[in-house]
């Protein structure tokens, strides 16, 4: 992976770390005092044309480009001249001391000439020969000491990057949300992070319930409940489930359990089983929604099971 593709990677998405990644539009700057031009013999001083754009690097130090021309009301001749960013685009070039920034600068005479930043302030400093100048010329590239103020609203295609590359979803490749509450629920599901509970409708208005289809007595209530399917690579489906109900007491052999909208897969399954007695067996049926509780004679009021299983489909009542 080389320098420019630094980022986060995500369902083979990734996002690049440049410098494209924070920077702001080229802002054509009009108004005047927010560019000036001063010194020794120089009043009236306008933007003839100037354009700023600041930019964040990998590193995350702050650089501005700016093309600029200003010209002046020149009444004599001088050796040096300040350009002030100021008012909405002000900045502060590098507080490094001794850090003077060179800066392209030219004017309408031929003479010799120099500009530079003045560390730690927003001003850049011109120096040239004895000359009555009315325009100068200034572009650059040079380091900020900080994002100016008026960068964060003035942004690039402005937006998070989840405004161009969506959160996963359902059969769509995207940004894993930082927290599970924003997943999708056909998402959660297939990942195994939603929770379906018995009694409470879910997709299509469906919902998982635990009856009793055989056996003696009557089922009283489901006090707790959990079902979570989910989604192997190949495609397949898989659930973790418990189940606490409470029957009215008799004396059983027996219990047969029906959880509707779901069928487990084409093999017996046994499941992990606490009760107020021994149980000898139970397990899925094949290729249906039942669940089998075989033991011995006792007066029964609870059954407490839960288990991993294969299921032929996704549940119904899942989304």
């Amino acid at each position: 992976m080389t320098t420019n593709q630094l980022g986060i990677r995500n369902s083979n998405i990734i996002v690049p770390y440049t410098a494209a990644t924070k920077r702001t539009k080229w802002i054509s700057v009009t108004d005047a005092g927010h560019i000036v031009l001063s010194g020794a013999n120089i009043s009236n001083s306008a933007i003839n044309r100037a354009a700023v754009m600041a930019y964040a690097d990998s590193l995350g130090n702050w650089h501005l480009r700016f093309n600029i021309r200003l010209t002046c009301t020149s009444a004599g001749v001088r050796t040096s001249a300040t350009v002030t960013f100021a008012s909405t685009y002000a900045v502060v070039f590098k507080n490094t001391a001794g850090f003077f920034q060179d800066v392209g600068v030219s004017c309408t005479t031929l003479i010799s000439i120099l500009a530079s930043t003045d560390p730690n302030a927003a001003t850049i400093s011109i120096s040239h020969a004895s000359s009555s100048e009315a325009s100068y010329k200034l572009s650059g590239d040079v380091e900020l000491n900080a994002e100016p103020t008026w960068a964060a609203a003035n942004m690039e295609g402005a937006l998070p990057v989840d405004v161009y590359i969506p959160h996963v979803s359902s059969g769509v490749a995207g940004i894993f949300p930082a927290l599970n509450t924003e997943l999708d629920d056909a998402t959660a599901t297939r990942l195994g992070l939603k929770q379906y509970v018995h009694g409470t409708t879910y997709n299509g208005g469906n919902a998982p319930t635990v009856t009793m289809f055989a056996g003696i007595g009557t089922l009283s209530s489901i006090p707790s409940s959990s079902f979570i399917p989910y989604q192997l690579q190949d495609g397949s489906w898989k659930i973790r489930m418990s189940v606490y109900a409470i029957f009215s007491s008799a004396v059983r052999t027996v219990t047969q359990f029906s959880i509707n909208g779901m069928t487990f897969g084409a093999t017996e399954a046994g499941f992990g089983f606490i009760s107020s007695t021994v149980a000898l067996m139970i397990y899925t049926a094949v290729s249906d929604s039942k669940i089998y509780c075989d033991h011995a004679s006792a007066a029964t009021t609870q059954y407490a099971f839960s288990g991993d299983f294969k299921l032929a489909s996704k549940p119904t009542w899942a989304y």
